[in-house]
């Protein structure tokens, strides 16, 4: 089953900020009627992301999920959509499932048209590393891995736009659930007890983040590599450029999804592997 929207009538990011008008009383008063408890911090974290990106809370563009011990601040995939198609240069996106192996859904996969770009932008993304196995991913779960294909496709195609937005929560859990290598403060070494094997090649959940995290951080995907590279070197003056998030290892890795994630504005940032 194959999904196909093309582009209507694109508005401007201006015109729809403008009919949003999102303010920091509009956010208290959904915070309220929802009964969600924030601290003041938190509350900043929440109207910061708000009124920035123009989301509306009570039309469901940005709300608070519990995670863990805290909250994580999540959208939905429709508003980078819309977006996208305010830039004007969404020429039309398509999202699919990706073939079944014994009658097991392996992934979807999107393709993005961009009218200033030659050729089009595709992303896969494996059901395997999201799905939870209860609620919506037992009854739709064609739908679920739509869903994030859409997302994680929409922030890394139009990385000006989407990038430092909030995620998606299916994203965020899929990402997450896992138990996961808390953030290293930057005095710390990047050599640490939980690094097992840190000359290993990178794993491929590790490769994604950084392309999430990245698109998220507001780099370009053209500068990625650039930025891998000279921020490699400055933990070590004798790296060799890469070209690819596989030529990396995992102590690399590692050191890459801590760096980007300290340059978000989140309090609780997306992490790869425990490794």
């Amino acid at each position: 089953m194959e999904l196909k929207i093309k582009e209507k009538s694109p508005v401007t990011l201006p015109e729809i900020q403008q009919i949003q008008q999102v303010t920091k009383q509009m956010c208290d008063d959904f915070l309220f009627s929802q009964g969600t408890r924030l601290t003041e911090q938190q509350k900043t974290m929440f109207y910061n992301l708000a009124i920035q990106f123009g989301l509306n809370p009570f039309k469901h563009e940005i709300h608070a999920i519990p995670y863990r011990e805290g909250w994580n601040y999540v959208t939905g995939y429709q508003v980078y959509v819309a977006r996208a198609e305010a830039t004007g240069l969404l020429d039309g996106w398509h999202v699919e499932s990706v073939g079944t192996e014994k009658d097991k859904l392996l992934g979807a996969r999107i393709t993005i048209f961009r009218k200033d770009w030659q050729n089009p932008f595709i992303w896969e993304v494996s059901f395997p590393e999201f799905d939870k196995n209860q609620g919506l991913w037992k009854t739709a779960p064609e739908f679920m891995i739509k869903k994030i294909a859409i997302g994680q496709g929409f922030r890394l195609a139009f990385p000006n736009e989407l990038g430092g937005m909030p995620c998606l929560q299916e994203e965020i859990e899929g990402i997450v659930h896992e138990e996961i290598t808390p953030p290293l403060p930057r005095s710390e070494p990047v050599e640490t007890p939980q690094l097992k094997n840190p000359d290993a090649p990178s794993t491929e959940k590790q490769q994604k983040a950084i392309h999430i995290i990245a698109a998220k951080a507001g780099i370009k995907e053209d500068d990625l590599f650039p930025e891998i590279n000279r921020i490699l070197r400055e933990y070590d003056a004798e790296h060799v450029a890469v070209g690819s998030t596989k030529e990396l290892t995992m102590k690399q890795a590692s050191t890459l999804i801590d760096h980007f994630n300290k340059a978000l504005a989140g309090p609780r940032p997306i992490q790869g592997d425990k490794i």
